[in-house]
């Protein structure tokens, strides 16, 4: 893994306007994954200082979720704000998504529930669907009910479908 990250901090440092927002990017990833997550989040900022249109929202995204998993729930959901608020077509609707699971998971229903509903209006064919189910989960608390866990009509023991992760969903993909 060394040999990766100088490989990436070589680009990085480069400040190619293409490439090195890009390495921060993976460079952030791979560090995140083996562990080292201050070095994560010096490499995500990186990407997101260099304002690249496609990079540092992604970077962003990925803060968030650090963050959040970090139990920074307020930082995590500043993160998943600006990501919004960039309006990326991929990582908007997945930082909304991110941001409603922080909110209801802080019992910031109301809020929880506009994030929801600006994922599921987004369509993303990725993120819409668990919004939705979050969506009914935060509906379901706000009236007092048990949170969403329901087995569809015609389904067998074991085909439950499971309620939206407690934590915050994966950024990889």
């Amino acid at each position: 893994m060394e040999a990766a990250t100088d490989a990436f901090r070589q680009v990085i440092r480069s400040r190619n306007p293409h490439t090195a927002p890009l390495a921060a990017l993976v460079c952030g990833k791979m560090l995140e994954e083996h562990g080292d997550l201050d070095a994560a989040q010096d490499a995500y900022w990186q990407a997101i200082r260099s304002y690249h249109p496609d990079h540092a929202p992604r970077a962003e995204l990925n803060l968030g979720a650090l963050l959040a998993h970090a139990g920074e729930l307020s930082a995590a959901g500043e993160a998943f704000r600006r990501v919004i608020a960039s309006n990326h077509p991929e990582s908007a609707p997945h930082a909304a998504l991110n941001l409603g699971i922080v909110l209801a998971s802080r019992g910031e229903l109301e809020a929880a529930e506009q994030a929801f509903r600006q994922a599921i209006a987004s369509g993303h064919p990725r993120h819409a669907p668990p919004a939705a189910l979050g969506l009914d989960q935060v509906l379901a608390l706000r009236r007092g009910e048990a949170p969403f866990e329901a087995t569809p009509d015609g389904g067998s023991e074991g085909d439950e479908v499971p309620p939206p992760e407690g934590g915050v969903p994966s950024t990889s993909g």
